[in-house]
């Protein structure tokens, strides 16, 4: 990584809507279980949710395939096949690729930080066309998810040369969580849908109960890039 200011960015929610698709992924991961442990639709959609509650904070509780291990099922297999078959449903967030043009304007390193996993987030990005990220980092690699400041202990001491300006994300926990750790970055939180999983669990990402008025909260690729101009002149 070269010594360039970086912006970070959350991928789902902030880059890529994807509210449909994960919708879509989950349907067919239950169709899948249902399928294998001879359960209805209803049975299974159960067991799914049941699955959720019982793991919720778990580093790995963003990654479809650790659920479907746990239920018997073949996770890297179901997992793939229900990305693929649900890829057309991928789209950006309105004014995402607007966003990163000017970020690289700036002359900017774009980050994304990200619950998901690796090969997720790869296969999203390349879908969607987006081929000169300059890095992922993704919770398999942390060994965490990003309300743990373990997770940004990891991607400080991964990365020698990092010069962070700023941070956009959806949930303020995550913010905060990286404030810890780098007490220099700007912290800004895109207020769009959650997309988690999009099951009961899910809440919206608003405060999550904290507050800290060092937050700018934006909500749409319009104010980032307004909030963006201005940090950057």
């Amino acid at each position: 990584m070269s010594d360039m200011p970086a912006i970070l960015l959350d991928c789902d929610g902030v880059i890529v809507d994807n509210v449909a698709f994960e919708r879509r992924v989950t349907d067919l991961i239950i169709t899948a279980y249902a399928d294998n442990a001879r359960l209805t639709i209803e049975e299974a959609t159960r067991g799914w949710q049941h699955e959720l509650s019982q793991t919720k904070g778990h580093p790995s509780w963003y990654d479809y395939a650790f659920h479907c291990d746990r239920l018997g099922l073949d996770g890297k297999q179901v997992c793939e096949r229900a990305h693929f078959q649900a890829a057309h449903l991928l789209t950006y967030v309105d004014g995402a690729r607007e966003s990163y043009r000017l970020m690289q304007e700036y002359g900017l390193q774009v980050g994304i930080v990200t619950d998901a996993t690796s090969w997720v987030v790869d296969f999203k990005l390349d879908r969607l066309g987006l081929h000169s990220i300059s890095f992922v980092f993704a919770s398999n690699e942390a060994l965490a998810t990003k309300s743990s400041t373990s997770y940004w202990e990891r991607l400080v001491s991964q990365y020698e040369y990092f010069d962070p300006l700023a941070l956009v994300d959806n949930r303020q926990i995550n913010l905060l969580a990286a404030k810890t750790l780098l007490p220099d970055l700007s912290l800004v939180q895109f207020e769009k849908q959650e997309h988690v999983m999009t099951l009961p669990l899910a809440q919206a990402p608003t405060s999550n109960g904290l507050y800290d008025n060092t937050v700018k909260i934006v909500h749409d690729h319009h104010e980032l890039q307004h909030w963006l101009a201005n940090k950057v002149a």
